[in-house]
């Protein structure tokens, strides 16, 4: 769910005999292998401790590289039956039971704000496509705080939250160190008796995340990630390194905003924020033309003497300046943007712009580039390219369907893919934009 977001974790377990290796990684390869199986994004590893000699631990739990599950050798029985009766999903902050098929989504183990606290025990049925699901927020599984007693971080920041694990965490450990039950209550969301084919579920849940807050404005919702195959991340630096000195500026506060809303995880929001920067700078965008049209006004010697003339001249500039939108914001790319940022961002994953590519949906989108393309080919024109194209990505995102073919980009992971290659070209052109939109 997306109400815990608090982040840490604290070290598992509590007792550092049960960090001793007594099993070795081919043991725990067998012991765990309906687990490995089910999960197949998982892995088993060692890793070295010099004050604990060697940990075994599951790689990737959900397919997330912010988490890891250590492998206890004290009663390790308990923690491989546990794992090889979950499916971790990769989408959701969730364990599968593999028994029962109830599916529980992480909420929180933290004490519950007053307008949550009716929340707790709700339990309703929710049918779709003629089948009833029974639905409740309740008492989390031992399963799932055993399995948060042994999950701990490995890199931060984490766009999945931990998986909402940190409170559950810390709650297990508390625990294990008293030898009884803390303060907290563990919570979940459950949805029994779920087939977790993943396409289908995912669906099911997005139409029951909608009904969840179109009844409760304030009811917590089921967290689902963007999970796709990796592309090339954005080039970190700029300029190779960060700068020792920065003459900064003040900015326009509502550019200021939308920079600050690229910066979070949802991939199609980022590309409209993006697209929002440079739409917004265009809006105030006066183009070489007019600049000489109103130079010329202003340069009239007699130009006191004939004011209303004057103002209907400048009115007409700015008249014709408006006329058209779609020539300020290809005038505004071209020349504020450096097109050498742009295509460093394209030849980082070019396979993805120099194809032709079909989302799925049915949008399809012309290539911008071309194997055989260069940097200095595309200086030439390339900018005109990827303005047309960040235009049609936007139209679609934002009324939901191309209006010509009525064809969509759905919120699948294959398009996540495409969109985050897409997302790093107009960050880079967005934040030229900022920079260097008001001098143009």
């Amino acid at each position: 769910m997306a109400d815990d977001v608090e982040e840490g974790i604290g070290e598992p377990g509590g007792e550092k005999e049960i960090l001793l290796p007594l099993l070795t990684l081919e043991d725990l390869q067998q012991k765990l292998e309906p687990f490995l199986g089910a999960n197949p994004m998982s892995s088993l590893s060692t890793l070295d401790l010099p004050e604990l000699a060697e940990i075994h631990r599951v790689e990737k739990p959900w397919g997330d590289p912010t988490l890891a599950v250590l492998l206890p050798n004290k009663d390790p029985e308990k923690i491989i039956d546990l794992l090889n009766s979950l499916y971790l999903p990769p989408r959701l902050s969730a364990v599968w039971h593999t028994d029962t098929k109830d599916l529980e989504v992480i909420w929180t183990a933290l004490p519950l704000a007053d307008d949550q606290q009716e929340i707790e025990g709700r339990k309703f049925k929710f049918q779709m496509a003629d089948v009833t699901y029974d639905c409740e927020f309740g008492a989390a599984s031992e399963r799932l705080v055993e399995l948060a007693r042994f999950t701990m971080p490995i890199t931060n920041p984490s766009s999945t939250q931990f998986r909402n694990l940190p409170s559950f965490t810390r709650m297990a450990h508390r625990r294990a160190k008293n030898r009884e039950q803390t303060e907290l209550t563990a919570r979940s969301f459950w949805v029994r008796n779920v087939q977790l084919d993943e396409a289908n579920a995912i669906r099911l849940l997005e139409c029951l995340n909608f009904y969840l807050t179109y009844y409760d404005s304030s009811s917590p919702r089921i967290l689902i990630h963007d999970i796709h195959e990796p592309v090339k991340s954005m080039t970190r630096y700029r300029e190779g390194k960060f700068p020792k000195k920065i003459n900064g500026r003040a900015f326009d506060e509502n550019l200021m905003s939308f920079w600050d809303a690229t910066r979070q995880s949802n991939t199609m929001l980022r590309f409209i924020f993006c697209y929002r920067i440079i739409e917004y700078a265009a809006s105030h965008y006066v183009d070489a033309i007019t600049r000489a049209k109103l130079a010329k006004v202003v340069a009239n010697p007699s130009i006191g003497e004939n004011v209303a003339e004057a103002i209907a001249e400048i009115l007409s500039a700015f008249d014709g300046a408006r006329a058209d939108d779609v020539p300020r914001f290809n005038s505004l790319i071209i020349n504020a943007v450096d097109p050498q940022i742009v295509w460093r961002e394209i030849e980082n994953n070019k396979e993805i712009f120099c194809e032709r590519v079909v989302f799925d949906g049915g949008f399809t989108l012309a290539p911008i580039t071309s194997k055989e393309e260069s940097k200095k080919v595309f200086a030439n024109g390339g900018l005109l390219k990827f303005a047309n194209a960040i235009r049609l990505i936007r139209n679609v995102l934002v009324h939901g369907r191309d209006q010509s073919t009525a064809t969509a980009i759905t919120p699948t992971p294959r398009n996540m893919k495409y969109l985050s290659a897409w997302v790093n070209v107009i960050a880079a052109a967005a934040g030229e934009v900022v920079v260097y939109g008001h001098n143009t």
